[in-house]
């Protein structure tokens, strides 16, 4: 972009002033879906197996480096008002390191593999409700702002 002042006699400033600067397109984030658990649903487990894998997909077809970078899920108890914190030992307020639940709100990376994403989550072995939310970040480092969410109930037996 270039400006050149021009005073009251006409007379023309000798060097315009230039600007360079790149607009980003926001037109083309990624689209985030989940596939399963869907909405409302009631997931059966045993006590024994109470891990579920939580599945979607996400795109992206824009922008100057086309494609997913990352997924990021938050798990919900809704009941205990926790959230899944990841791997084993992600809770440093508790000695088991198989308490993967936590009062602070986390993000945890999906497994990414193509456009489809999945997360082991494993629930509490008793019957709770659950919302799962998730996003893409695409290779621009665009994140999906529609966020795909879910509420499901888990029922123990």
């Amino acid at each position: 972009m270039q400006t050149q002042a021009v005073n009251a006699a006409g007379t023309r400033e000798r060097t315009p002033a230039t600007a360079r600067f790149i607009i980003e397109a926001t037109s083309f984030p990624p689209n985030t879906s989940i596939s399963s658990p869907t909405i409302g649903q009631n997931v059966s487990l045993t006590r024994s197996n109470t891990t579920i894998t939580v599945r979607g997909t996400a795109t992206d077809s824009g922008g100057s480096l086309p494609g997913v970078q990352s997924v990021k899920v938050i798990v919900e108890n809704l009941d205990h008002g926790e959230y899944f914190c990841g791997p084993p030992g992600c809770n440093s307020f508790t000695d088991d390191p198989n308490h993967r639940w936590t009062t602070a709100k986390r993000e945890v990376n999906a497994a990414l593999s193509g456009t489809n994403w999945t997360l082991s989550v494993p629930l509490f072995n008793h019957s709770h409700n659950y919302r799962v939310t998730a996003y893409a970040i695409d290779r621009n480092g665009k994140a999906d702002q529609s966020r795909a969410v879910v509420t499901f109930r888990s029922t123990v037996q």
